[in-house]
């Protein structure tokens, strides 16, 4: 006979949670990409104006440049971010337009390094980015729902 906390349990396991891991917006990279770009659209202004073609051709690389490291920031967090999707039956990591689909009863322990999270599983597993501090509150509820997920695959009380 199963008593009611073990009936929340199951139901809780049995639906899809999702997981976004993001790291902190860059944005310090993105004031100096803003101020190089605005800097480099006056120097071409100003180089225009005055009729001074080594100004104007700094302006060009000031804002080239600007450009450039606001889009290098983008892909960095695009590379970094990766979406978790738990559920009854297993665990799906996504990121960069690749999936990898992991049952439970096949993972054998789960680990949280500084920098990365590592799902040991008896099929390889997979290891991704932590793009968070541990004690970030997304982490925290992250690896709180993988261990309660475990948990209850395994039939131990919560």
């Amino acid at each position: 006979m199963s008593t009611v906390s073990e009936q929340d349990a199951r139901a809780r396991n049995s639906k899809t949670e999702t997981h976004l891991l993001t790291p902190r917006p860059p944005v310090r990279a993105y004031a100096i990409a803003a101020a190089a770009a605005i800097a480099g659209a006056a120097l071409i202004v100003a180089g225009t104006v005055a009729a001074l073609e080594p100004v104007r051709i700094v302006g060009v690389v000031l804002l080239v440049l600007g450009a450039g490291l606001a889009i290098v920031a983008l892909i960095l967090v695009l590379r970094l971010s990766t979406t978790v999707i738990m559920d009854g039956a297993g665990i799906e990591v996504r990121r960069l337009g690749r999936r990898q689909r992991i049952p439970w009863s096949e993972v054998t322990s789960v680990k949280a390094t500084r920098h990365h999270f590592i799902v040991v599983a008896s099929s390889g597993g997979t290891e991704f980015v932590n793009p968070r501090d541990d004690e970030d509150r997304g982490v925290v509820a992250f690896m709180t729902a993988v261990r309660d997920r475990l948990d209850a695959n395994r039939g131990y009380g919560s």
